[in-house]
């Protein structure tokens, strides 16, 4: 399958309660796959909460969204967003197997899309500097790095106009 045909395939929405199930399994295969998994993928549900009452709570919190991209009906990646003051702060997971397919690309900028409507000034993430695969993809979306920052990650932002 060529990208221009994947990317048409390609359905993108908001997480909904009926998705709940279905993100649940997306995020534990995706940390399974992915040794550069950041907290979204990995986060635990606090409190003795549900995941799905963890997850349907975010979904009444205007500060917070979660993208979905879904090939066929199922769920292959998402984006979490969540905002503090003029800043959005993203957290990406695509399926391993739909990797390169331009599934990250149409994410970020549904992303970049809910940040600019709700008058967000600056997307900001971090990613593990040995995931060049996921900066290459950021630097295409036109954020930046902070290489001088230490620690196992480096953050990245963009600047909306």
């Amino acid at each position: 399958m060529n990208l221009q045909t994947a990317e048409q395939a390609l359905e993108i929405r908001d997480l909904g309660l009926r998705d709940i199930a279905a993100f649940a399994i997306l995020r534990h295969r995706i940390a399974e796959q992915n040794q550069f998994s950041l907290r979204a993928v990995a986060e635990l549900p606090a409190n003795g909460e549900s995941f799905a009452e963890q997850i349907a709570s975010t979904l009444k919190d205007p500060a917070r969204k979660r993208i979905l991209a879904l090939r066929d009906g199922r769920l292959i990646g998402f984006v979490s967003a969540s905002r503090e003051g003029n800043a959005l702060h993203l957290e990406i997971g695509i399926d391993a197997a739909s990797i390169g397919q331009g599934v990250g690309w149409q994410l970020m900028q549904a992303a970049e899309a809910w940040a600019r409507a709700a008058g967000v000034d600056r997307l900001e993430l971090e990613v593990a500097p040995e995931n060049l695969r996921a900066i290459a993809l950021y630097e295409r979306c036109g954020f930046t790095v902070d290489r001088s920052a230490g620690g196992d990650t480096h953050p990245m932002s963009k600047i909306l106009d």
